[in-house]
């Protein structure tokens, strides 16, 4: 790695790899640096294209350049393995947001994560990503100096990644939760849009409900009631919550693509503007089981 960057304490580690907090010597600034755990390095056969495929992967994710996704600065490989620079941020993971708040999770914060994380997400398709794995802690939360809060994507990329490490093959492999799984992920279609508005919806329906009807089931029993879809109505959890929300909410949540928006622009254009007053309800969330691509949001 660069001596551009100096290490100056770790602040997460799991089984994909480190993050660390550093110094940025060119520019006064702090940045976040990740170790991944890449097991293909160790074959000669496959690393010359393990390692053309990680630099594009770098460089595409640099150029996307938007406010609510994590800046990539820099990355490459070097004799420790793969390595990412981001941009260093400071703010709370979702989950914690709803648990730890000092405000209830409330309506108007379920608006502005719907249209800020829609927004990341056609930027990151225009790049040709698709977010695979949306999760609660694929998002970070950050108060804004006026008023509200802004949602930001911190893993855009690293399913792919993390995939490529392992040396697994297929997009199943990279569904890290039941209770998030998109039906065509499992079945092996190719990712789309939809798909992005499919994890979104049950992003949401979980953090307002506090619950998911597939939590603690396996991937198989969790697919099968993911495709039958017809899940208990956000009402009889939240009858506060607006009527045009909700039906909004069943749309991105319809099992069959078809059913859905024809595009996240026509999703975020559909999303009804937000009500003047605030409707708050206390929910929390139960614990939120670690999976590898989880330290790849971890900051401080």
């Amino acid at each position: 790695m660069s001596t551009r960057y100096k290490r100056t304490k770790l602040i997460g580690k799991g089984r994909a790899g480190e993050v660390y907090e550093a110094e940025d010597t060119m520019l006064p600034r702090k940045v976040a640096i990740r170790r991944f755990h890449a097991h293909n390095t160790k074959s000669e056969a496959l690393f010359d294209e393990w390692e053309e495929r990680y630099i594009e992967l770098v460089s595409s994710l640099s150029r996307l350049s938007h406010p609510q996704i994590l800046g990539v600065i820099d990355g490459g490989i070097d004799e420790d393995g793969p390595y990412l620079v981001t941009t260093h941020l400071e703010g709370k993971k979702l989950n914690d947001f709803v648990n730890e708040g000092e405000e209830d999770f409330c309506v108007v914060d379920a608006y502005d994560c719907a249209a800020q994380v829609l927004e990341a997400l056609i930027a990151a398709e225009f790049e040709g990503f698709y977010h695979l794995s949306l999760s609660p802690s694929s998002i970070m939360v950050k108060e804004k100096p006026t008023k509200g809060h802004s949602f930001i994507l911190t893993d855009m990329g690293h399913s792919e990644m993390i995939n490529l490490f392992k040396g697994e093959e297929g997009l199943v492999s990279l569904i890290r939760r039941p209770e998030l799984l998109a039906p065509e992920i499992y079945e092996g279609e190719t990712p789309s849009s939809k798909t992005g508005q499919y994890l979104l919806g049950q992003l949401l329906y979980w953090m307002l409900s506090g619950q998911h009807p597939c939590s603690g089931l396996s991937m198989e029993d969790a697919y099968t009631k993911h495709k039958a879809g017809g899940f208990t109505s956000l009402f009889h959890y939240r009858p506060e919550i607006p009527k045009d929300f909700v039906k909004w909410l069943e749309v991105l949540m319809q099992p069959q693509l078809d059913q859905r928006y024809a595009s996240l622009d026509i999703a975020i254009k559909a999303l009804p503007a937000a009500p003047k007053r605030i409707f708050s309800k206390k929910i929390t969330l139960p614990p939120t089981p670690i999976s590898e691509d989880d330290l790849m949001s971890s900051q401080v």
